[in-house]
């Protein structure tokens, strides 16, 4: 009793969202659902139909065809099993570019809801299956379902290369060449601050209507070098950190700072590690791996976790084999419920591992094409004249941003004349977001392509219109000793491809 109040108090709230949609964007008609279970359960079809809708439409993007309508023209056909023939006229008359088919079965406590997603234009048929335990089961089926439909209509039904918002913003040209940016609500005062770095500083603007307005600024002195920034509540005291890697001579020197109430300090200083923060679509992480002149990077990848104020290392983080901390994400990017290891390798390709057992990886996909693409570089050297480095790699991020909840992967993609030399000059980037397509990742969607270096990127709701965008730092001039070099700060919507 207390599952079907619910859900008919989620179809009666659910109801109210998904109206007002453009007739030129997809269509669904959502068929009735047929039910193979025992009486007294009917209920379960108005709940099927209702949560659907409003769980496939309420982005906006997609029409759901309306009830009545459907239900007239279903009359119409007096058709209980429908071929492609009663289909494809059904579906012409009521303007329908997909049906959603679905069945339900029910003995004892096993749950199966079968459904078949049809793209009308070429009959295209995605099946999908969901088991559950117990009636409480079939909200969770519904939620993965929708998501799953979802996720297939944004990617074949629009091929217009529709952006996720209208308007974009560029900052002036800034007379710096920046390395790296993050994104947050530092000082919870409701508007979002954004973090950038050169060789030397460390900046924090604030962003608000008049644009970015540089709010404080830590200067780096003699021969400090910063590398890369993250932020988030890693202490758990409720405010984000800034995570600033740097190193000073022959050593790691990174350090950690935070608003504490009247200003931005510095509450971790001379730390041993080069730190990231690792995104997920789910959660992020903080991880670190030692470094010194003699060695590089060395020690391994381990988690970093604050005790009694001090940070301290932790495990190690599983990985595969002759990696460093840059640019990898870890999520379920392939839908298996298994999480996956996403890097960029050392040709900026991208490989797919899988894990075999703890300490074990095995790869399962590599990409033809390159993305990522850095000129941020950690030098060393192991011997006296042998000059070494490390790669501060692209970024890459898993991400629920545009594909109706599917986790989507996320990195920049730098081109460039040439990939032979070490100190290549990259002409112009973007930021891409791929999906899997049960053969391999897929470019999805990319933002505008942009003359100069895409340095680095974040995902963030800067402006808090409540919509994430793309935050790209892009140098449109490399210092020289002439000149600081020139940077742009620009907030783009993604450009869909498919």
């Amino acid at each position: 009793m207390m599952f079907k109040t619910f859900l008919t108090t989620v179809t009666l709230f659910l109801f109210l969202l998904g109206s007002g949609m453009a007739s030129d964007k997809p269509s669904l008609a959502i068929l009735p659902l047929r039910l193979n279970a025992p009486s007294g359960m009917d209920y379960l079809k108005g709940a099927y139909r209702d949560v659907l809708s409003s769980r496939i439409g309420s982005y906006g993007d997609i029409l759901i065809e309306d009830a009545p309508k459907l239900q007239a023209a279903m009359d119409k056909y007096g058709a209980s099993d429908w071929s492609e023939v009663k289909s494809k006229s059904l579906a012409k008359e009521i303007g329908a570019s997909f049906i959603l088919d679905g069945s339900l079965s029910i003995i004892g406590d096993d749950l199966s809801l079968d459904v078949r997603l049809i793209k009308v234009d070429g009959w295209d048929i995605r099946p999908m299956t969901y088991k559950g335990k117990g009636l409480g089961s079939f909200t969770d089926m519904l939620d993965k379902s929708a998501l799953e439909a979802r996720g297939i209509i944004v990617g074949l039904g629009n091929s217009t290369g529709k952006t996720m918002k209208d308007n974009g913003w560029k900052s002036r040209k800034l007379s710096l060449a920046l390395k790296g940016i993050a994104v947050a609500d530092l000082d919870n005062d409701g508007t979002m601050e954004l973090v950038a770095i050169d060789d030397k500083n460390l900046y924090i603007y604030t962003f608000d209507k008049d644009g970015l307005r540089l709010k404080k600024e830590f200067k780096g002195t003699g021969p400090t070098l910063n590398y890369n920034i993250a932020v988030g509540d890693f202490n758990g005291n409720g405010l984000p950190e800034i995570y600033l890697s740097r190193k000073y001579m022959e050593k790691a020197a990174s350090r950690v700072i935070e608003f504490t109430g009247k200003d931005f300090t510095v509450i971790a200083d001379d730390l041993p590690w080069f730190m990231r923060a690792v995104k997920g679509a789910d959660k992020a992480f903080l991880i670190g791996e030692k470094f010194r002149q003699i060695d590089g990077l060395y020690g391994g990848v381990k988690f970093l976790k604050w005790k009694s104020g001090v940070m301290e290392e932790d495990s190690l983080l599983d990985m595969p084999k002759w990696m460093d901390l840059y640019g990898f994400t870890i999520c379920d990017v392939t839908g298996d419920g298994k999480d996956d290891f996403v890097r960029l390798d050392e040709n900026d390709r991208i490989r797919i591992y899988e894990k075999v057992e703890a300490g074990t990886w095995k790869q399962t996909w590599k990409s033809t094409d390159y993305y990522g693409g850095s000129i941020n570089n950690i030098d060393f050297e192991p011997a006296p004249a042998e000059q070494k480095s490390v790669n501060v790699k692209a970024e890459v991020i898993c991400s629920k941003l545009m594909e109706g909840g599917r986790r989507e992967v996320i990195t920049s993609r730098n081109e460039a004349g040439t990939r032979i030399f070490k100190n290549i000059s990259y002409e112009s980037g973007d930021v891409r977001g791929l999906l899997w397509n049960d053969f391999g990742l897929e470019d999805m969607w990319r933002t505008k392509k942009i003359n100069g270096y895409v340095a680095d990127f974040a995902v963030a709701d800067l402006n808090k219109d409540g919509h994430d965008e793309i935050v790209e730092v892009v140098v449109v001039k490399q210092p020289s000793i002439f000149s600081t070099g020139e940077s742009l700060i620009v907030t783009l919507s993604p450009e869909r491809l498919h």
